[in-house]
């Protein structure tokens, strides 16, 4: 198993939306949605390309000050 790369298509309705940011608790929260393309597979190119799709995708993380 290799390490894919890829690449967002433009137009397709991708976003990425923070829904609560808490500076003093150091935590975030959003929503995101995304269609990307994949370019590759640790570094070269693929004679076919699979796409993919992720909707109502949301994420919800902590995160330190350095």
């Amino acid at each position: 198993m290799g390490l894919a790369a890829y690449q967002l298509i433009d137009n397709a309705g991708s976003y990425l939306e923070v829904t609560r940011f808490d500076e003093k608790k150091r935590w975030i929260e959003g929503k995101f949605q995304l269609k990307a393309v994949r370019t590759g597979v640790m570094g070269y190119p693929l004679p076919l390309a699979d796409t993919l799709v992720i909707r109502n995708g949301k994420f919800s993380f902590g995160f330190k000050r350095e």
